[in-house]
């Protein structure tokens, strides 16, 4: 980290899970379900800004790097047609707020710039927005080690 009066610079990188899924709804006739896991590791780097005691608000870029995914539905293992890019760009807004017991809670929004995959289900784009794109919110809880 490096600081200067009321900004930080940051470097992160970190194993992120994502993925989404649709139960089944057997009681309204509804069975088919699907499941997608996507597992990235990012490297981050952004500015916090903080004021006072408020905590601090941040803003920045990531680039993650897709080393597995894996798609089932109903009918077992799916094959897509249009595969998972390898790559994902993507902005991020986060705040933080420390406490005085070295615990750091933290709140995020995290949004591809550039498709993850060319597949679009409910309705049609057009480039460079056709495709679908990675929509995370995120909470963390940490324990600073050295302050």
């Amino acid at each position: 980290f490096y600081r200067v009066k009321s900004f930080l610079i940051f470097t992160e990188i970190k194993f992120i899970q994502k993925g989404s899924r649709k139960p089944a709804y057997p009681e309204n006739g509804d069975y088919y379900w699907f499941s997608i896991r996507l597992n990235y590791i990012h490297a981050s780097i952004g500015v916090f800004f903080s004021y006072r005691n408020f905590g601090m608000a941040g803003a920045g870029i990531s680039y993650g790097y897709l080393f597995h995914y894996s798609e089932k539905d109903v009918f077992g293992p799916s094959y897509i047609l249009a595969p998972y890019k390898k790559t994902e760009l993507a902005l991020h807004l986060s705040y933080k707020k420390d406490f005085k017991n070295r615990w750091v809670i933290g709140v995020g929004y995290e949004y591809s710039i550039l498709p993850v995959s060319q597949r679009y289900i409910g309705g049609w784009r057009l480039p460079p927005f056709a495709g679908s794109f990675n929509n995370t919110l995120w909470i963390t809880i940490s324990w600073v080690i050295n302050s």
